[in-house]
């Protein structure tokens, strides 16, 4: 719980520092860097978090086996590396709208490197989370120490980047020793382990995209087409989402592995039960405290973010209940496909509401996080009209079975 805290605590502290040190126009030009990484790191991961961790969850008593599946997967991560790299010194080099801010956005190279080759799918295969929590907390602590030590002034945004690629850095060398105490070793991967890694990914890599492609793109695209301003006023509400967010990360980490395992539905109803009685009092009390929090600690400029901060709150109920049915019913079910494809519907009816909003001239802060509602409950819709049927009746079997 202590660990937990602070890695809620923190990027609530480096939030409160930067958007009064920076402001509302230059923070939202580092917004639009910080989108760049995330949306890159996607596209790096390939899937691997939710592919490579039940697979190693069915070979973690064979080292063997894992070894060969991290070095496959390494070989590839390379290869996408290198891949985005290219497309985002392209574009650094020569966009025209952020052309002032090159060096800010070669920058994020730096931290999109540490991202890519840190195996936390390997540690969530070996439910293995004590590891990753501490290695969170360090690097999440010595993060924000260098954000509060280096950025006095709106001068100093090019550190944001730089601290974030160091922390990384510094969270893939951690991972990399854990690792090698674990008896796991890197290899130089043979063909038939990319291979197997690249099969391995490819019903997960569109699904991630698309689930990116409707849940945090919102920052590129208001970066693209609308003011620094406005996509800083998103960027502070999406924030309070996100960190909603991580409340359930941790639970959702760990019932991924063992449903994978043990396919124990009771359980998963009685999460899914207690998780969305959490999400709707924490959903209630942030609507009750946020203009305060959001004037006094934030100053009045900000308080505009209120109205997309109020479409976020219900966003929020929605996005957990389909989660919860997302992953983890899938696996114990043996049904990844239907978690795979619904976000990529969700991702397509996202990017055809986004066009309609461009055409009509309506694209706008709170458009968008309407929009991510529309998307959020298409995909929860879809899980559960095909998943908690089957759930059901599988419950109802397995008495008759044990009986027999």
């Amino acid at each position: 719980m202590f660990i937990q805290l602070v890695n809620y605590g923190v990027p609530l502290i480096v939030l409160v520092h930067l958007t009064r040190v920076l402001g509302l126009e230059r923070y939202g030009v580092v917004v639009f860097a910080v989108g760049i990484v995330q949306f890159s790191a996607v596209l790096v991961d390939s899937g691997f978090t939710l592919a490579a961790t039940a697979r190693i969850a069915h070979h973690r008593d064979r080292p063997t086996v894992v070894n060969a599946i991290v070095s496959g997967i390494m070989g590839v991560k390379t290869a996408m590396y290198f891949l985005v790299a290219t497309i985002v010194l392209a574009f650094a080099l020569g966009t025209t709208r952020y052309s002032e801010h090159t060096t800010l956005l070669l920058l994020t190279l730096v931290p999109l490197f540490g991202l890519t080759f840190q195996p936390i799918w390997l540690f969530h295969g070996l439910e293995r989370m004590e590891f990753m929590s501490v290695v969170m907390l360090i690097t999440r602590v010595c993060y924000a120490l260098g954000i509060l030590l280096l950025v006095d002034a709106p001068a100093d945004y090019l550190w944001v980047p730089t601290i974030d690629g160091l922390a990384q850095l510094l969270a893939l060398t951690m991972y990399l020793v854990l690792m090698h105490r674990l008896g796991f070793r890197l290899q130089v991967p043979r063909a038939r382990n990319i291979r197997y890694a690249v099969k391995l990914a490819s019903g997960f890599f569109a699904s991630r995209l698309a689930v990116t492609a409707y849940q945090s793109s919102a920052p590129l695209v208001l970066g693209a087409l609308a003011t620094p301003a406005a996509t800083a006023l998103y960027a502070l509400a999406e924030q309070f989402y996100k960190a909603m967010q991580q409340l359930f990360v941790p639970l959702v980490q760990a019932l991924y592995p063992y449903m994978a395992r043990e396919r124990d539905l009771r359980l998963l109803i009685k999460a899914n039960m207690l998780s969305i009685i959490a999400v709707v009092l924490a959903a209630a009390a942030v609507y009750a405290s946020a203009p305060w929090i959001i004037g006094r600690i934030f100053g009045s400029p900000w308080l505009d973010a209120l109205p997309i901060l109020h479409v976020f709150l219900v966003a929020i109920v929605v996005h957990v209940m389909a989660v919860m049915s997302g992953y983890p019913l899938s696996v114990a079910l043996g049904r990844m496909d239907v978690a795979n494809t619904s976000v990529i519907y969700g991702a397509i009816v996202f990017a055809i509401g986004l066009a309609g909003l461009v055409l009509m001239d309506r694209l706008g802060a709170v458009s968008l996080a309407l929009l991510m509602i529309v998307a959020e409950a298409y995909v929860f819709v879809h899980r559960a009209l095909a998943l908690w049927p089957v759930a059901y009746l599988q419950l109802k079997q397995r008495p008759k079975e044990l009986t027999v």
